[in-house]
């Protein structure tokens, strides 16, 4: 928010650069490279990408990667019945799409009034497959790991089987939402409005990932969705 990021990235490259090391993977950890221009707090990132793209070009066997994740998983686990382990240390108290506690879902629609799908990955999972990917030869530009890919309504089906009742879900169409971001001042409230509309457009490598490393790394067997919510939402 302070407009510092770019530059922290930057001058976190240069001296990685300058002490041999040779990789370097900027903090992304969430969707694809093609949401960066339309999100307001990760525009800063195509900078940094430019800046990693110009290391390497400068500086032959130096390598970059960007981690892509999609969405936490765990951000579905507020207010179940072992939430810390739920959250497996994610410190934002946000909710998105899903308020599984209180049986509500807010779907964002794609443009031609159908829903878009959703990328989840636990964080425990990235963890793993992030240390797997020390370990392989070579790195790619985008290293995407996905632990499910589903329709945002299939989620609600599989919640409603785990807690046995039927949630509340409403529709939203782009529109909505853009007047809503356009109405919004707070930060937070524009990120998270911002990244709804990524959902709305359903597109590979925004808000759906590849699952580049689940395909390189088959020894990592990421927690679907589904066994997610039967861990910590099962007879609650």
């Amino acid at each position: 928010m302070d407009d510092t990021w770019a530059s922290a990235q930057i001058s976190l490259l240069q001296a990685a650069i300058t002490a041999g090391v040779k990789r370097f993977a900027p903090p992304e950890f969430g969707c694809g490279p093609l949401a960066f221009p339309s999100i307001t707090m990760l525009k800063s990132q195509v900078e940094v990408w430019e800046a990693c793209e110009k290391a390497k070009t400068n500086n032959p066997g130096f390598e970059c990667a960007g981690f892509e994740v999609g969405l936490f998983m765990n951000y579905m686990g507020k207010g179940s019945r072992n939430e810390e382990e739920a959250l497996a240390g994610n410190p934002d108290n946000a909710q998105f799409v899903y308020y599984i506690r209180d049986m509500k879902a807010f779907i964002p629609l794609k443009s031609d009034g159908t829903i878009p799908r959703i990328t989840m990955t636990e964080i425990g999972d990235i963890g793993r497959f992030v240390a797997a990917a020390c370990s392989l030869p070579k790195w790619e530009r985008s290293f995407g790991m996905v632990g499910s890919t589903m329709r945002m309504d299939e989620i609600v089906k599989l919640i409603e089987d785990v807690r046995q009742r039927k949630m509340d879900v409403t529709f939203r169409t782009p529109d909505q939402i853009r007047q809503e971001r356009a109405l919004a001042t707070d930060p937070n409230k524009v990120f998270w409005l911002e990244f709804e509309e990524v959902y709305t457009r359903d597109r590979v490598d925004e808000g759906v990932i590849r699952p580049v490393l689940n395909d390189l790394c088959p020894a990592i067997k990421p927690m679907s969705i589904e066994d997610y919510l039967w861990k910590y939402w099962a007879d609650s």
